[in-house]
């Protein structure tokens, strides 16, 4: 199955290795039917869009898969949903730049999901690693049918759950999410 490249971020400006629109790699259903379920994926520290792909496409057939790129450059073809820091007492995530990125995905996400055929109200959040971190953080905080968005399971895959959600986490009722 061929994958398709979108980079809308080339239309929005780049400030300091950030982009202001999501760039994201699209892999159309081997079953085709109209507004398919989508799976969104996002990738972990350093990869980019097309890192998670062959992982989803072996999920199922009839997804429409759309694997969105982090908005912070790190180095050429290398991404980060959010910066992390070195310290003497190991690495720390930064909160801001992962809230940063959520909101972002947040205004963006279901637009994409429409002008790619597929359907918001009916998909799947799969994350590896910081992509993990970033999908229990959205469902946790985040009010996603607000933002047209319901997913029904997330895929969380080599990831931790940031601690400043868990207080939310463990007094929000996610009822109908199943989470792998």
């Amino acid at each position: 199955i061929a994958s398709i490249s979108r980079s809308h971020a080339e239309a929005g400006a780049c400030v300091l290795g950030v982009t202001t629109m999501l760039s994201y790699t699209v892999s159309l259903p081997r079953i085709p039917t109209e507004h398919p379920p989508t799976l969104v994926a996002l990738h972990g520290y350093g990869a980019d869009d097309r890192d998670l792909i062959p992982v989803a496409e072996a999920i199922g057939d009839e997804h429409l898969i759309i694997s969105l790129r982090a908005p912070i450059e790190l180095a050429p073809g290398a991404y980060a949903w959010y910066l992390l820091e070195q310290t003497p007492a190991g690495i720390l995530p930064d909160e801001l730049s992962r809230h940063e990125s959520e909101d972002q995905v947040v205004a963006e996400l279901a637009e994409i999901i429409r002008r790619e055929g597929g359907d918001p109200e009916n998909m799947i959040l799969m994350g590896f690693s910081q992509g993990a971190a970033v999908t229990y953080s959205l469902v946790a905080l985040y009010n996603l049918e607000r933002y047209g968005l319901k997913p029904s399971r997330i895929i969380a895959m080599s990831g931790y759950l940031p601690r400043d959600i868990l207080q939310t986490l463990s007094e929000r009722r996610l009822e109908g999410l199943r989470a792998f």
